[in-house]
């Protein structure tokens, strides 16, 4: 198991290394915004086992290796990696260790689905 320090460690290298190359000689306010996101992504991360309330729709029940970004913190990672942040989002899961694969949890509530075979 990793210790803690080290597990925030592997979360933020990762986010970095998928954010793209920076700009050299960018403006201190933007690496001081960057820093506070960072610092705003690994405070929020939620290691598993627990169980974290998506919405009012279901409980994730994440496992013991696992991690959980909020959606917040979600679409930030989202940005970074270029893509676009879903407003459906619940959030992201990653792996501990050195696995390299995230999921993107979402919702889409299709409201009532009437079923011909059940009226």
């Amino acid at each position: 198991m990793l210790e803690p320090k080290t597990a925030r460690f592997l979360v933020v290298a990762f986010f970095l290394a998928c954010a793209g190359p920076v700009a050299f000689g960018a403006p201190a306010a933007k690496d001081a915004a960057r820093e506070a996101e960072d610092k705003a992504i690994i405070a929020a991360t939620q290691h598993g086992p627990v169980d974290i309330p998506l919405r009012d729709q279901a409980i994730l029940h994440l496992p013991k290796g696992d991690i959980f970004i909020p959606p917040k913190e979600a679409a930030i990672i989202m940005r970074r990696m270029g893509n676009f942040p879903n407003d459906d989002s619940l959030g992201l899961i990653f792996p501990e260790g050195k696995d390299n694969w995230f999921i993107d949890a979402s919702f889409e509530n299709p409201g009532y689905v009437a079923c011909p075979w059940f009226s």
